[in-house]
């Protein structure tokens, strides 16, 4: 088990905070409540479907009114909870590109209708997050709302929370009670923003490698009706590059792995406005 530069086992009785990669289970032993709330932020832990993840232990310790952890690679991370906390995140980003140096990154989330993966992508305040928590309260699978990584073979999604304003929780039907209670971080334009974890929704959260079925770019339509259009690859190709992260040196390789995506997997133009309407037409492409 690796403990980075911290050998003893952290003197708390609280339970870790998990936070799980595609190759890591960080557990991060806070240590006392009032830490240990601020750092859920972090948390993720959903079942990573055919992966054996290696554990590794993070002692969080108060030093003169900060917090203090020595990261896995040996450095020293001291400073106010949400300093810690982004360089936790930060650490999560690492971990991703480390155990994926060649595979782009496709900004979007992933859900699973009937059996058949989509990623749902778009710009910021397209509404992609408000779709994801209308999608889960009607009973579907997201697995993660932050990054998809293309595998040779197929696809997986990051593990990774929703992020929510609290104005999207008022705008979505339907949700289960404790969303409020979720952890949250002050962002810097001002207000709050929750981790929403999938299993809130009443079923278990797993992340699989499979085939990606369909790409669907969200536009906003606030207000009005839901209503979705086929784009052609050459379309689909251009809005997805917009959105693709590229970890790796071999940008032109991994260009045409993107490329080879949009020509066999379906991608659609998704005018978001009612929620209802918008599930709806997913369900419809996830039968053709």
């Amino acid at each position: 088990m690796h403990r980075g530069a911290c050998e003893r086992e952290p003197a708390t009785s609280l339970d870790p905070i998990i936070s799980r990669t595609l190759r890591r289970e960080y557990r991060l032993f806070a240590p006392d409540e009032a830490a240990r709330r601020a750092l859920a932020f972090v948390a993720a832990d959903p079942e990573v479907e055919g992966r054996s993840l290696e554990p590794v232990d993070i002692a969080v310790e108060r030093r003169f009114g900060f917090l203090a952890a020595t990261l896995p690679n040996g450095a020293m991370v001291e400073g106010t909870s949400r300093h810690v906390l982004g360089m936790l995140h930060g650490l999560m980003t690492w971990d991703l590109a480390q155990s994926h140096p060649a595979s782009p990154l496709i900004h979007g989330a992933s859900v699973l209708i009937g059996g058949r993966r989509f990623v749902i992508t778009g710009d910021k305040g397209a509404g992609k997050t408000t779709f994801m928590l209308s999608l889960l309260a009607a009973g579907h699978e997201v697995e993660g709302d932050e990054h998809l990584v293309l595998e040779d073979g197929g696809v997986i999604a990051r593990p990774r929370t929703l992020r929510v304003k609290p104005g999207t929780l008022r705008l979505v039907p339907g949700l289960p009670d404790g969303l409020e209670a979720t952890p949250t971080i002050d962002i810097w334009e001002g207000g709050l923003i929750h981790a929403v974890s999938p299993a809130l929704f009443g079923r278990p959260w797993v992340v699989r490698p499979g085939k990606l079925d369909g790409i669907i770019f969200i536009a906003p339509n606030h207000g009005g009706r839901s209503v979705v259009a086929r784009l052609s690859p050459n379309a689909a190709f251009q809005r997805l590059m917009r959105t693709v992260l590229f970890p790796g040196v071999s940008v032109l390789a991994e260009t045409v792995r993107v490329r080879r995506l949009v020509t066999e997997a379906p991608a659609f133009e998704l005018r978001l406005g009612d929620l209802t309407q918008a599930q709806f037409q997913l369900q419809q492409l996830a039968r053709t």
